[in-house]
């Protein structure tokens, strides 16, 4: 079972993240969301629902991230 990401949690982005995301670096869970598939759309990017968290970065910079590339860290 994996373990939950809440917020305020430490995170590490997984080296298999796409580029935009930051793969490697370490952040801050700030926010979370759930995404649901817009069935309506013509092109649906996603037939599945996903978990987004805000994650942000020691410099200040805080971005979306889907949690399948999310590791907690654990202290």
């Amino acid at each position: 079972m994996p373990i939950e990401i809440t917020w305020g949690d430490t995170v590490i982005v997984s080296h298999d993240a796409p580029s935009k995301f930051h793969p490697g670096l370490r952040g801050s869970v700030s926010g979370m969301r759930d995404m649901v598939p817009n069935l309506g759309q013509l092109e649906p990017e996603s037939t599945t629902a996903a978990r987004l968290y805000l994650i942000e970065f020691s410099d200040g910079e805080a971005i979306e991230i889907p949690a399948k590339y999310l590791r907690k860290e654990i202290e």
